[in-house]
């Protein structure tokens, strides 16, 4: 999925790249015109690698969430980011892109 989500990017299909965002990433923007524009002003880089980062899961009440996250290194030893995704039951979607923590 996050391979999917950058290749998309890299390809400029945006609609594409958009359906693996959560909805609650989707929410962030409004509307997919407003992250088209956030997402057409930056270049996006290529992958270098995808190692996984965790694996963890939230019980609260009857609903049960599984999470994991990604880091990502690019080409060009640009800084590492953390794909964070999330389930609750209706798929894998991404919830944030932010910078990676150093160890």
């Amino acid at each position: 999925m996050v391979s999917n989500y950058y290749e998309a990017l890299n390809k400029k299909d945006y609609h594409g790249a958009y359906r693996y965002l959560s909805a609650r990433a989707m929410e962030r923007y409004g509307t997919f015109e407003l992250w088209e524009q956030a997402m057409t002003k930056e270049e996006v880089p290529k992958v270098k690698a995808i190692q996984l980062d965790y694996v963890s899961q939230d019980q609260d009440d009857d609903i049960v969430v599984n999470y994991m996250g990604f880091t990502i290194t690019f080409e060009d030893n640009l800084e590492p980011v953390l794909v964070r995704l999330h389930n609750e039951g209706k798929g894998w979607g991404i919830v944030a892109i932010e910078a990676a923590e150093e160890d």
